[in-house]
């Protein structure tokens, strides 16, 4: 079956006039909300693309159809490289695709690789869209029962391929906002529970205005198609543990540095005030020495006028005395009494004096 191409290209083709440099083995560095719509606007292969290869020229058409609106879909019959392990590149594609589209046949159900596939993008939470190609077999047990929720798009010999190709179309834009952060929620969920290095795997959780994002992606996720899974849960829940934990950590670290600085404050307060304390005292102590050196000149000054006078009165009556008996003995005393005066100097005037 030829499937047309439509002239107009659909309002999606100008999202993706620019391809990211990131390939889907790449590590992830998006931390923020700009940053992954960043990457929603402009990542690669936006669809993955399972099918049979017995329904290959099918499924060329619909990937042309798909080019039409702007849509890069993952098939891999051209996004596997040389040396690549083939399951791996498949699982990528499906994980890092925000859609999956099935194309549905007998052959695809007798497929244990398209099968695997489909398991795959349910697990993941992947928004399905299956396109039944030819008819296949309802009551098979091969038949996932987690499709049977998801309306078919047939598009086999006998439908008419515009009205089905215009179904994919709605489908891959219903409700575009909810699949891409799901799909990315999802994509990391996946490579979160891949990974087993606990470094890598802590380094991967996100915060803030993210994390938000991505928590009401499984709040709103419990009315929505593609559902919120176990994974997509369980990496919202290590990130929020992990953000209460490091929101304790920042608390712990600023009460630690506020009680620091208070603690410093205390003893540059404590250092202060001893200083200002010991400079008072000191004053207070230079200040007494001075008074008490000032009263003692006094004292010293008082007494020795005291001495001086004891000993000039004396030496006077002495000299009264010799002048009174003018004998030898009376000189002897005065000389007596003169070597033993301290105060020379005023001896020796009153010595003048009563002598002349």
């Amino acid at each position: 079956m030829s499937i047309a191409i439509p002239a107009k290209v659909s309002w999606l083709s100008s999202r993706h006039s620019m391809r990211s440099p990131k390939s889907p083995d790449s590590e992830f560095t998006e931390t923020d909300v700009e940053e992954v719509r960043f990457r929603i606007k402009h990542t690669e292969n936006d669809v993955m693309v399972s099918y049979c290869r017995r329904n290959t020229p099918f499924v060329k058409d619909l990937v042309k159809y798909l080019n039409s609106l702007g849509i890069d879909p993952w098939v891999d019959w051209e996004d596997i490289r040389p040396a690549v392990d083939w399951m791996k590149a498949i699982r990528h594609g499906i994980v890092d695709a925000y859609a999956f589209i099935c194309v549905l046949s007998p052959e695809y159900l007798e497929s244990k690789i398209c099968l695997e596939e489909l398991d795959i993008a349910l697990k993941s939470g992947k928004l399905i869209v299956p396109v039944v190609c030819k008819d296949i077999d309802w009551s098979s047990p091969k038949l996932p029962k987690e499709l049977a929720k998801i309306n078919f798009i047939f598009i086999r010999e006998t439908d008419d391929p515009d009205e089905g190709l215009q179904k994919v179309n709605e489908a891959l834009h219903t409700d575009q906002e909810y699949v891409h952060y799901s799909a990315e929620l999802s994509r990391r969920s996946v490579h979160y529970e891949d990974e087993k290095n606990p470094d890598i795997r802590k380094n991967m959780l996100v915060t803030g205005e993210l994390l938000e994002l991505y928590e009401r992606v499984i709040i709103n996720g419990v009315s929505k198609d593609p559902r919120p899974t176990l994974a997509m849960t369980r990496f919202v829940k290590a990130c929020r543990l992990q953000s209460k934990k490091a929101n304790r950590e920042r608390q712990r670290y600023t009460r630690i540095a506020y009680i620091a600085i208070a603690v410093a404050f205390l003893v540059l307060l404590v250092g202060v005030l001893v200083s200002v304390s010991y400079s008072v005292e000191a004053d207070k102590a230079r200040a007494d020495a001075e008074k008490a050196n000032a009263e003692l000149e006094t004292t010293n000054q008082q007494l020795q006028g005291t001495i001086d006078w004891f000993y000039c009165s004396f030496y006077f009556f002495s000299s009264q005395c010799y002048a009174n008996t003018t004998s030898v003995g009376g000189w002897w005393l005065v000389g007596v009494i003169r070597d033993v005066c301290v105060c020379n100097n005023v001896c020796d005037v009153c010595y003048a004096n009563t002598t002349s």
